[in-house]
């Protein structure tokens, strides 16, 4: 008897410890700290700056806004970033370096080494009174394992009045839980003058900005773009069926759930990038923006989207493709790809706006139209799709 009752206090403390070791893979922690025990908020206050509103900083420096206790190797990349952003507007480039820029601008993002090939001055950086190499710089940029490098992005090349002095931001969520601030980042407002103030910008602000906004922003220097590059072209709704197609504007993704957090605020958004397979157009890349807001209170919970994965009318018989955090501030041109699952390698590639190469949630190997089913989705939380 006594053994029976051993057994069963063993066992109620092996199932504690497991519950306990479940349920903190999906609490809001990093490196073992959590998130609700420290206060991360501060405040910023709207100026009127050459007839616009920002919010700006004048309280704290960008520099202590990359602080991030929860992910030391998300603070030292950015501050590698800092160091290279703060030498660039420090430096007071004239306007043909930045004209060199719009006319290099891929897609709307230049890298960093270009600028190099360019003006051998910005291979050298200073930052707080030292001076470095932009390659040493460049051989701190890791994460998770992976190399980085740095990326200017223009999200408004089309529009901004490239003669005007720019904004030059970093590209990285704010360490925050002041829900005002979310989906900002860190930016210098460059003045006529060449002086210039801290403000925070958001991607609304930055795509009517008159003045171009260089955000530089981080890429993954590893990744096989020349695989990725076969399949990157989009297409225009269409109507084309084959024998066994169906209407993909049919297709909801009804409901999801996240069981991890990437964002240094309060709220992650969730979006999903995708491919459709057809007799007639083969596999294609398909990217809908962005879907919806999660705020860190819902983790692990269900979230109801009912989203078409597309507005109009398409028609395929499989899709497959990844669910991803997505970060407005990151380049287009050199977003992450991921392998939803297959080969060969091309085929399967999905570009995502990820500010981290694992920033994924799900990845569904395919979403068979026919038979309204998916199949072997590798997860972070869940995902269901429905068919009207």
């Amino acid at each position: 008897m006594k053994k029976q009752k051993l057994l069963l206090v063993l066992l109620l403390g092996m199932f504690v410890v497991f519950q306990s070791c479940e349920k903190k893979s999906f609490t809001d922690t990093e490196n073992g700290v959590e998130k609700d025990k420290i206060n991360y908020y501060f405040d910023a206050n709207k100026k009127n700056i050459e007839n616009k509103n920002y919010y700006t900083i004048e309280k704290t420096t960008i520099y202590d806004l990359l602080k991030n206790p929860f992910d030391k190797e998300d603070e030292n990349m950015f501050y590698q970033v800092f160091k290279v952003a703060n030498n660039f507007v420090n430096s007071k480039p004239d306007m043909s370096l930045y004209d060199f820029i719009y006319k290099n601008a891929k897609n709307k993002s230049v890298k960093y080494e270009k600028l190099i090939t360019y003006k051998k001055k910005y291979n050298s950086i200073l930052c707080k009174g030292k001076t470095s190499k932009f390659n040493d710089i460049k051989e701190k940029m890791v994460y998770k394992g992976l190399n980085y490098s740095i990326d200017i992005y223009i999200p408004n090349i089309k529009t901004a009045n490239l003669s005007l002095k720019p904004i030059i931001a970093i590209g990285t969520d704010l360490y925050t839980n002041n829900d005002k601030l979310n989906d900002y980042i860190p930016a210098w407002y460059i003045f006529e003058n060449g002086s210039n103030e801290q403000i925070l910008i958001n991607e609304k602000e930055a795509l009517n900005s008159d003045k171009p906004v260089l955000i530089l922003t981080i890429f993954e220097v590893d990744k096989n773009e020349t695989i990725f590059e076969k399949n990157k072209e989009r297409i225009k709704p269409n109507n084309n069926k084959s024998a066994s197609d169906i209407n993909i504007s049919n297709v909801f993704l009804s409901n999801c759930k996240i069981a991890y957090r990437y964002e240094r605020d309060n709220k992650s958004e969730y979006a999903f990038g995708y491919k459709v397979l057809s007799d007639d157009i083969g596999p294609v890349d398909i990217i809908n923006d962005k879907f919806i807001k999660i705020n860190k209170n819902d983790l692990n919970k269900v979230i109801s989207v009912h989203k078409s994965l597309y507005p109009h009318i398409l028609y395929a018989k499989r899709v497959y493709g990844v669910t991803y955090e997505r970060d407005w501030y990151v380049s287009g041109n050199h977003s992450h790809t991921i392998n939803s699952g297959g080969s060969p390698a091309w085929m399967w590639q999905i570009s995502c706006k990820m500010k981290y190469a694992n920033e994924w949630y799900q990845k569904v190997n395919y979403l068979d139209l026919n038979n309204s089913s998916f199949k072997d989705i590798l997860s972070k939380g869940s995902v269901r799709f429905d068919c009207k």
